[in-house]
């Protein structure tokens, strides 16, 4: 990679270094409905009213199970 002026590369330099230190940002989440936490896509459940994470799914599978 070249740079028409040095001041370029350090400024570059710089964006990585400090986009480097936060690798979990670019994740995709969404927030629960059902516990209002901020969760990770996998596991998820998509409802019509939105989305539910892994644990709360799994909680709602086994209320269901047990009914």
């Amino acid at each position: 990679m070249s740079f028409a002026y040095p001041i370029d590369e350090h400024r570059f330099r710089e964006t990585t270094e400090r986009q480097a230190q936060c690798p979990g940002v670019t994740m995709p989440s969404f927030v629960c409905i059902a516990c209002g936490r901020r969760a990770r896509v996998k596991g998820c459940k998509r409802l019509t009213t939105g989305r539910i994470c892994a644990a709360c799914h799994q909680a709602r599978e086994a209320r269901r199970a047990a009914a």
